[in-house]
């Protein structure tokens, strides 16, 4: 024990007790460097003892300045020697291979070394990895950065980054391991990123760590609204298979599925009106023995915030609190009210091109206003959600007199793009392309142009799209367009210039309204004079009321699973028109999910259209015909009323199909899709002829179809049989369609 004691006494000693007082500093070694900078660095002054540490400290110190490759301390007959050997100078800095300004300006940004800067090592390797790192983030994951130098006279040194940056690295694949539950082809369709291939011609499909990022975070929402409550997206890498292509990985942790249990609204300090609890309890209740999602939560949330504004309570807001029971998922939610607050002012920053408004336009409070934690949630939710802004965070300052202060910061993303797709098959070629743009010249104006060639016809359209207008939450469109048709088995060409503009608003709880205008001009050319067709050509002007009405439930557009969604279109054509008719469409799509692998949907729908002067008939373009798309088995415009050779189309048309996805025996790696389906339909109706057969018979056709996202592109094949048919109608019992935009 005494031994011990001793021990760490001569330890302490030794470490307190290491250096003579040194009376005076002496540095040797320094050229360029002024002895009293280097000495003031060190943080020694003469005339104290230091320590071993303290000596060590102060070399560190020095070394820190990056300008010395080697630093010793040592001390004798009372004078401290500081012997040093100075980095070179850099005389010239360059970057090879670069000759983007902008590029070079982010260089010259975070690039610490540079010319007449001295040379380290150390710095110049972080420098390297900094650059690497700019190329991997935009897209460069192959690219090569090599660090040049050479020594000059005078201790000077020439430094150059030699890139060769490549092209960007293109996503070969993407794959999801571990236990992920759900099979990767559903996975692959619900993420942004997606794999490259010859059909994509300007598809965005290169390695971009920021939408991977955003994958993650749709891959966990995906998962949690499925019930898997557990779930974790433990880790993503990029994989580089050679200098072009890399594959995306994505790791996934997706534990148990969880059903909700039980649901409580508790205002436990009685805040409340009875009324408003109890239509918060009945809500929610609805959501009871389901599985759990949490989009469904949030939706909910939603409600009550709107019920909240509703009844003007400004400080009330909901704490939802989530507890694990075996396989449930029970819920508290607490009715509570803020502390009363103010808003003295409201800064915003890091909007470089998007105008402020555009941003104080979301948010639900102005200077002034009352201020709560369920308003600053909505607000960030609502700005999150525009698409403008990868990030958004904010401050709260307290002022005096229940005021208080809020600081908002946002982060601006591209928010154009641009993709063009190619495909062939049974119905020939197909070109598209799309070019958008979510913020027009700040304004968080959304424009859009697109358009798409066949064989058969030729469409084009611009779009404006303010989905704010007048700070309402509405959206206001304005559209232009071109249509050219030019089907073999129609007679008849057609040419159509046409403008509209509609606005769209929800009537009631998931109920939208859209009343439009519509102009169009259209010229006919009759190109089979052996028909009942010949004098139906012309110039025809056309203006009109539009309305649609509509009911969306399902639980997502592009890949729905459950839900529903119906409606009815209209439109009124009458004032200046020269065929003025009442066009209506009526539709009903239902879905619900069997397991993983049944998705089971049921479509309906009703069309016609007829004018309202019995001495005018409706114009060739406005008839309605049959499309493979609601009829399969047939082909597009081969079903109907017939007049010599030619498909006319009908004044009415009716749709019903049931179709379920079943699973298939291909490897999951493949990426593929099978379907079982029943199609019943026909187009009827002749106004302007009573020498053609109108066409009065139902078609039914059954099939299986497979989509395969194959290697040589994206492959749909469908196999079907009429069931019921007409001795007119032309068959189709395979279609099959390679690559497109899918």
């Amino acid at each position: 024990m005494n031994k011990l004691i001793l021990t760490i006494l001569l330890l302490l000693l030794c470490n307190t007790v290491f250096a003579d007082i040194f009376k005076k500093i002496e540095v040797k070694g320094n050229d360029r460097i002024d002895k009293k900078v280097i000495i003031e660095y060190s943080k020694l002054i003469v005339n104290r003892n230091y320590a071993e540490n303290d000596l060590n400290e102060a070399q560190k110190n020095i070394y820190k300045t990056g300008f010395f490759s080697d630093v010793t301390l040592s001390i004798s007959n009372n004078i401290l020697l500081i012997q040093v050997n100075e980095n070179p100078m850099i005389s010239f800095f360059y970057i090879e291979g670069e000759n983007r300004k902008s590029v070079l300006e982010q260089f010259d940004n975070f690039v610490v070394l540079k010319e007449n800067k001295f040379f380290d090592l150390a710095k110049a390797k972080q420098d390297l990895e900094i650059i690497k790192l700019f190329y991997r983030n935009t897209g460069y994951y192959a690219a090569k950065i090599n660090l040049i130098t050479s020594e000059l006279d005078d201790n000077k040194i020439n430094l150059v980054y030699r890139i060769e940056k490549g092209n960007k690295t293109k996503i070969n694949d993407i794959f999801f391991i571990g236990n992920k539950k759900i099979k990767s082809n559903k996975l692959r369709d619900v993420i942004k990123s997606t794999r490259h291939n010859w059909w994509k011609l300007l598809s965005i499909t290169n390695i971009n760590p920021e939408i991977i990022k955003r994958d993650t975070g749709i891959l966990k929402d995906f998962y949690l609204n499925e019930g898997y409550f557990d779930v974790q997206i433990t880790s993503y890498k990029v994989e580089l298979i050679d200098d072009n292509y890399a594959n995306i990985i994505f790791s996934i942790e997706a534990g148990k599925k969880y059903s909700f249990g039980e649901l409580k609204v508790i205002d436990q300090k009685n805040l409340f009106d009875k009324n408003i609890v109890n239509s918060l309890q009945n809500n929610i209740n609805k959501l009871s023995k389901k599985i759990y999602d949490e989009s469904q939560i949030a939706k909910f949330d939603r409600k009550a915030n709107k019920l909240f504004t509703e009844q003007k309570l400004d400080f009330a807001f909901t704490r939802i609190e989530k507890i694990k029971d075996n396989d449930l998922i029970n819920l508290n939610v607490y009715l509570l009210e803020d502390v009363k607050r103010f808003v003295k002012n409201i800064n915003i920053y890091g909007n470089e091109i998007t105008e402020e408004k555009v941003i104080r336009n979301q948010l639900e409070f102005v200077e002034g206003d009352s201020f709560s934690r369920r308003k600053l949630k909505n607000s960030i939710n609502r700005i999150k959600s525009t698409g403008i802004f990868k990030d958004t965070k904010y401050k709260i300052r307290d002022e005096d007199n229940n005021l208080v202060s809020v600081d908002l910061s946002v982060e601006e993303q591209p928010t154009g793009s641009i993709s063009a797709g190619a495909g062939y098959g049974s119905t020939g070629g197909l070109i598209t392309g799309s070019l958008s743009e979510k913020n027009l010249f700040g304004t968080g104006i959304a424009s859009n142009i697109e358009f798409s060639l066949t064989e058969d016809k030729i469409t084009g359209f611009i779009d404006i799209i303010n989905p704010d207008y007048k700070n309402s939450g509405n959206t206001f469109k304005n559209s232009i367009g071109i249509i050219d048709e030019d089907f073999s088995n129609v007679g008849y060409e057609s040419s159509k210039v046409l403008a509209q503009t509609s606005y769209r608003y929800e009537l009631f709880e998931d109920i939208y309204y859209q009343p439009g205008l519509l102009f169009d001009y259209d010229k006919i050319d009759v190109v089979d004079t052996s028909t009942n067709l010949t004098n139906r050509d012309g110039n025809y002007f056309t203006s009109g009321i539009t309305q649609s009405i509509s009911k969306d439930k399902r639980n997502s557009r592009l890949f729905p699973s459950s839900g529903y969604v119906y409606g009815i279109n209209q439109t009124f054509a009458h004032l200046a028109s020269d065929v003025p008719y009442l066009r209506n469409r009526i539709f009903s799509n239902s879905y619900a999910k069997f397991g993983d692998d049944y998705i089971g949907s049921l479509k309906l729908s009703f069309r016609h259209i007829n004018t309202f002067d019995t001495n005018e008939d409706v114009k060739l373009s406005d008839r309605i015909f049959s499309s493979r798309k609601t009829l399969r088995g047939f082909e597009s415009r081969g079903v109907g009323p017939k007049d010599g050779n030619i498909y006319v189309g009908g004044n009415y048309g009716a749709a019903a199909s049931i179709q379920s996805t079943f699973p298939n025996p291909f490897p999951d790696s493949w990426n593929a899709k099978t379907l079982v389906f029943l199609d019943n339909g026909n187009v009827w109706g002749v106004d302007y002829s009573d020498n053609v057969d109108e066409s009065n018979f139902i078609r039914t056709t059954a099939g299986i179809a497979l989509e395969w996202w194959s290697p040589v592109g994206p492959i749909s094949l469908t196999f079907s049989n009429a069931i019921r048919k007409a001795s007119t109608d032309k068959t189709e019992s395979f279609n099959f369609q390679i690559g497109g935009v899918f």
